[in-house]
């Protein structure tokens, strides 16, 4: 059995006024960030840092999940 070790990544993230990081717009630059959030509309970035918002340094630990196999259509057989 060969486990994988995780590993983390440092990227941006948007960060709400009131603290919540949105863990959808995790990207390697900042201006990255705000466009998978706020893309297409010139001037909003601008606005909603007034209102509190900001862009973050984060750290994201990336797990690799491990499956195990076997037929999910099988019983557990208990010994009586």
């Amino acid at each position: 059995m060969k486990l994988y070790a995780p590993s983390s990544s440092q990227g941006f993230a948007l960060v709400t006024p009131a603290g919540t990081v949105l863990g959808h717009s995790y990207r390697a630059s900042s201006d990255a960030a705000v466009e998978s959030v706020f893309a297409g509309t010139p001037g909003l970035w601008a606005e909603k840092q007034k209102e509190g918002w900001q862009v973050l340094p984060v750290y994201a630990r990336i797990v690799v999940p491990y499956f195990f196999p076997g037929d999910a259509r099988q019983k557990d057989v208990v010994p009586s």
